[in-house]
């Protein structure tokens, strides 16, 4: 009986035995897998403190590029300016050169004048000379005749003195004259090649800044960041807005005559162009929408005043470019971005289809135009309602 118990206790250990052996591979299995799994945790982490690292990396480099994009641009300006300024200078001189050459060609056609005046003269003294000389050998019997020819001959022989020397004023004057005129032709190739360089300068520069937009463009492809910039842009609009606002409400300036809430459909067009952007919509983010009018202008062209106002903002402005802000009174703003560079400054009066800028496409933008936004405080307005079909 203690054998028959005996037995089945050691099959009883067998089978506990077996059982054991059986868990094992679960066990190395299952710890395998949470090896790999901490593993694969591991290399996920790392994977995404690394997309972090380069996303923060590629930030800081989109700020530095549009900072780069926003000092090219206003060299751009600079450029410009200092283009028409030698413009004027170059046609002041081409005015004075001309000047110069026709004085020069009266006074040739004057030193002409003298040379037959003094050929004439010449030859008059020549022939009563040898008549004088002859009539004196016959007639030396006649004192007072003799004298009198005397006369005649000191008379010509003064005139021809004075000839003679008007003759060498001319040609001094002339001389002059010349090195003026020489003088201005070399102002003309100085200013002429002042111009060239600066219009070199402007070309680099805009080689440099197309290079910079492009790779901004580049770094821009996730829509993300693009639309996080974009809001947080439009967030610091609205808010400089309501900065403005509340500076002019403290600040005691002269009632604005224009009163824009009555002017809806009466107000200048900006430019004339083509319209590139409607108001509300779709940016190419596919997200955000316009807030304003997007117009098309030839680069340069004046970008005019909708209404009369008071500038209160002339800056850079990430996006927008050279933004010029004007003060319509009573909490309506009318917004310019996209601008070349600026004829106003803050606190200037502008009148209604007064040129204030010159359009351009500053704040990253591939097609030159003026943006313009229509606000009442935070509140937008759709510019289109507000325009008048054609200006007068």
């Amino acid at each position: 009986m203690k054998s028959v118990k005996a037995h089945a206790n050691m099959r009883a250990a067998m089978r506990m035995f077996v059982f054991a052996l059986l868990l094992i591979p679960l066990q190395l299995a299952a710890q395998g897998d949470l090896a790999q799994k901490k593993a694969e945790l591991a290399s996920l982490k790392a994977r995404i403190q690394s997309i972090a690292a380069q996303v923060e990396r590629d930030k800081q480099t989109q700020d530095s590029l549009s900072q780069d994009i926003e000092r090219i641009e206003q060299r751009l300006a600079s450029l410009r300016e200092a283009t028409r300024t030698v413009t004027r200078d170059l046609r002041a001189a081409e005015t004075r050169s001309a000047r110069l050459e026709a004085e020069r060609k009266a006074l040739q056609s004057e030193l002409s004048g003298h040379y037959k005046a003094l050929e004439s003269q010449l030859r008059a003294a020549y022939i009563i000379g040898r008549q004088a000389r002859t009539r004196m050998l016959l007639s030396q019997h006649d004192p007072a005749r003799l004298a009198r020819m005397q006369v005649y001959l000191e008379y010509f022989q003064r005139a021809y003195q004075e000839r003679i020397m008007a003759f060498e004023a001319t040609l001094t004057q002339l001389e002059t004259k010349n090195k003026e005129a020489a003088q201005a032709l070399n102002e003309l190739k100085a200013l002429k090649t002042s111009r060239e360089q600066a219009l070199a300068g402007i070309q680099t520069q805009r080689q440099q800044r197309q290079a910079l937009l492009d790779e901004v463009q580049s770094r821009l492809g996730a829509g993300g960041a693009t639309l996080r910039d974009l809001r947080n842009q439009q967030a610091r609009l609205e808010q400089l807005i309501e900065q403005l606002s509340a500076a002019l409400k403290q600040t005691q300036l002269p009632s604005l005559s224009g009163n824009l809430a009555n002017l809806k459909g009466q107000l200048f067009r900006p430019v004339e162009g083509p319209t590139l952007a409607s108001y509300n919509s779709l940016k190419a983010d596919g997200e955000t929408r316009w807030k304003g009018l997007w117009l098309g202008a030839d680069e340069g062209a004046p970008v005019r005043a909708v209404a009369s106002g008071r500038v209160v903002y002339v800056d850079w402005m990430h996006h927008f470019g050279l933004l010029v802000i004007v003060d319509h009174g009573e909490g309506w703003f009318s917004l310019y971005g996209h601008n070349q560079t600026a004829n106003k400054a803050v606190g200037d009066s502008v009148k209604a289809g007064e040129s204030l800028a010159q359009a351009g496409n500053t704040g990253g933008h591939d097609k030159p135009g003026v943006y313009l936004e229509i606000r009442q405080g935070r509140k937008t307005h759709n510019p289109i309602r507000w325009l008048r079909a054609a200006n007068p």
